[in-house]
């Protein structure tokens, strides 16, 4: 369903804002993680906490940890539009902002600045 991001795309969004800077914040050593039917469990080691990874988060955690470098809530939004082309620019939008949500709070992505 998800494939790879395009990074090399740069246009903005019409009606979106998108230069919030993304890295990857958890080291890989703190993560231990299981593939499930619904998505991705991943347990920190660190915190004892264990949360459970929609699709789109953990498409967009690996897709930002392979490119080794910051990425753009635009780029990501841009990248789940081209994916679900049927969606609205403003599903996926909320769709990211929901994944971003969910990753920052497992402390897994951090914004970081331009």
């Amino acid at each position: 369903m998800w494939g790879r991001i395009n990074y090399a795309d740069s246009r903005d969004l019409m009606d979106f804002d998108g230069t919030a800077l993304w890295a990857c914040d958890a080291p890989n050593s703190r993560l231990l993680h299981k593939d499930v039917a619904d998505g991705r469990l991943v347990f920190d080691c660190e915190t004892c906490e264990t949360r459970l990874l929609s699709p789109l988060s953990q498409f967009l955690y690996e897709s930002i940890k392979q490119q080794h470098r910051s990425v753009s809530t635009a780029e990501m939004v841009r990248a789940v539009h081209a994916e679900e082309p049927e969606a609205s620019i403003h599903e996926c939008l909320q769709a990211v902002e929901d994944a971003l949500r969910a990753l920052t709070e497992a402390h897994m992505l951090r914004a970081v600045a331009a």
